[in-house]
């Protein structure tokens, strides 16, 4: 049988605390890069949409009124494990709505198309009210107060 102190016990509960208090902050950071992974593929996924806005609007020198323009099915049957949907909106707005495994259910980022002075190419602008950390996912994103 082993005997310990008080002081001795003391140390060994205040060493426990801070273990467990730093193994509940690693376990913090882990759940916010695993978000913000999600959230990256949800952007990833999103980008052979907007090259195609791109493209279409090269061609044309107007927004695709519909998914169907740019050869996408309007209704898609959409399977993934983060991402609920994207959707193109007639003035070339890319809509990527998440579920609530990517931190915000029913989170969206907009992917907005600008036509640059040329007149043929876009510049994109992306931009979230639901997603206060975007700027450490894709630095060119930004976050906008509801």
């Amino acid at each position: 049988l082993v005997h310990f102190s008080s002081s001795m016990m003391m140390v060994i509960i205040a060493g426990s605390i801070v273990i467990g208090s730093h193994i509940a902050l690693v376990n913090e950071q882990e759940k916010k890069h695993v978000k913000n992974a999600r959230i990256a593929q949800g952007l990833v996924l999103a980008q052979t949409m907007q090259l195609s806005v791109s493209e279409y609007y090269a061609d044309r020198q107007v927004f695709p009124s519909s998914k169907k323009d740019i050869g996408y099915p309007e209704k898609e049957d959409f399977k993934h494990p983060f991402v609920s949907s994207i959707n193109l909106e007639e003035t070339g707005v890319i809509s990527i709505t998440f579920n609530g495994e990517a931190g915000s259910e029913k989170g969206v980022i907009r992917l907005v198309p600008h036509v640059v002075s040329t007149g043929f190419n876009l510049e994109w602008k992306c931009l979230t009210s639901d997603f206060k950390s975007i700027g450490h996912v894709m630095s060119s994103c930004t976050y906008q107060n509801k």
